[in-house]
Formats: structure tokens, C-alpha cells, sequence
């Protein structure tokens, strides 16, 4: 009966460490899916992340590129006349560039604008925050907005001249 009694006992032992195998098999297959999962999801964020930013600095540069157009056709009808401290926004409408005060989506989930402010010098014709008047020089600010879960928003800003004399 004692031989009886140990190999019951060993049996009963065996058949335990099979169900904690099991177990612990089952949760490093687990915990290891889960590590990859939220790998997985980093990177699709990062990647869409990465995106946005791509796509706003094009259209930062974009929305430059429009302002010297406009300044390139005319600057008396076109950058004269705006207002400053006023955000303006780019249309691409029937083939040419216009801008408007209402705002406008870019690709449903942009929104860009510029902003002109007035440019003061100094005797040596140096840029300042305070001095002469430049009637022929202007600072501009374009700006994106990204409507996404971030909201980031993207800003450049530079200046132009009337270089043209038109």
C-alpha cells in the first residue's frame, strides 16, 4: 500500500506542473502580444504624428510662397491694401490664389492663414521694433493649424519688400 500511496502522490504531482506549465505558457504568450500590440500602436501614432507635421510645413512654405506671389502681381493691390494684425486665408480657387477673411479648411483638416504686420527701421535702415514707418515692407506670419488630437499649431514667419515698385 505505500507503493500505492507514492505513485499516486508522484502522479498527482506531475499532472499539477502540466496546468503551471499551461499557465505560465499562456501568460508569456500573452504579456509578449500585448508588448507587440502596443509597439505596433506607438508607431501608427508616431507615423500619423510624422505626417501632420510633413504636410504643415508644406503648407507653411506654400502659404509664403502665395504671399510674394501676391507681392510679385502687385504690391499696391495686393499687400498695400490688407490689414494689419488681420489673419488672412488662402483659397486656391479657379486656378489662382485668393484669400479671404473667412476661414477656410485645407484638406478638412487644416486651417492657414497669415497675418501682415507693419515693419519699423531705424537710421541705418536696420529693422527695429520701433522707428520709421516702411510703407514697403511688411513682416508676415503664415500659420497652420492642425485639426487633429493634437491641435498642434505650425508658425513662420518672414518678410518682403516691394521690390517690384508696383
Amino acid at each position: 500500500m505505500l507503493i500505492n500511496q507514492s505513485i499516486m502522490k508522484h502522479s498527482f504531482l506531475k499532472n499539477g506542473f502540466g496546468i503551471i506549465e499551461v499557465v505560465i505558457g499562456t501568460a508569456i504568450i500573452t504579456v509578449t502580444f500585448l508588448a507587440f500590440t502596443s509597439f505596433y500602436r506607438q508607431a501608427l501614432l508616431m507615423s500619423e504624428k510624422t505626417t501632420v507635421m510633413a504636410q504643415s510645413n508644406m503648407l507653411l512654405v506654400e502659404g509664403i510662397e502665395v504671399v510674394k506671389l501676391m507681392r510679385d502681381k502687385g504690391w499696391d493691390a495686393n499687400i498695400a491694401t490688407l490689414a494689419t494684425s488681420t489673419p488672412y486665408y488662402i483659397i486656391f480657387n479657379g486656378g489662382d490664389w485668393q484669400i479671404s477673411t473667412v476661414s477656410t479648411p485645407v484638406d478638412t483638416i487644416y486651417t492657414r492663414w497669415f497675418v501682415l504686420e507693419d515693419v519699423f527701421r531705424d537710421a541705418n535702415d536696420d529693422i527695429k521694433a520701433t522707428g520709421t514707418y516702411s510703407s514697403s515692407t511688411k513682416k508676415v506670419t503664415v500659420t497652420v493649424h492642425a485639426n487633429t488630437r493634437d491641435g498642434s499649431d505650425e508658425t513662420v514667419q518672414t518678410y518682403i519688400t516691394n521690390i517690384f515698385n508696383n
